[in-house]
């Protein structure tokens, strides 16, 4: 409904400057997809890729080694250089959507300071912390 989009896009603007890139994501859907189809070049980074809302054990401390993938090229030609977790938190009840918690892990391709970091946001009804890593698998702790 439109209150749920205004609600997810509040949430969102409180907890991303209006020029992060991602600003105005929903952050309760997948945000990395891999391309379908992987050119496997030996030197790509693995990283675990999940979301807990559809597969619960993302948000085990050290996911099962099948979430794991190689995760090649960017769809737009970019190439992943590492990886990401993301542990997103909605604290209270808006309309009809419960509170909820949430860890997404990815392949990364912004080359931005917080690389090998993590950062914190919060903002109205919500808190993320992002961590961006370079090495394999490093987006499991």
């Amino acid at each position: 409904s439109m209150v749920n989009k205004f609600f997810i896009w509040k949430i969102n603007c409180s907890l991303f400057p209006p020029w992060s890139p991602l600003a105005g994501v929903d952050l309760r859907k997948k945000i990395w997809r891999p391309p379908s189809k992987i050119k496997h070049t030996g030197s790509a980074i693995r990283c675990y890729e999940c979301n807990s809302h559809t597969d619960v054990r993302c948000a085990q401390d050290i996911p099962p080694d099948e979430l794991s993938i190689e995760c090649g090229d960017h769809k737009h030609g970019v190439a992943y250089t590492f990886c990401r977790k993301i542990t997103q938190v909605i604290e209270f009840s808006v309309n009809t959507l419960p509170p909820d918690s949430r860890v997404i892990r990815g392949c990364g391709w912004d080359s931005s300071s917080y690389k090998d970091k993590c950062y914190q946001r919060s903002g109205f009804g919500g808190r993320l912390e992002v961590c961006a890593c370079s090495s394999d698998n490093c987006n499991g702790d």
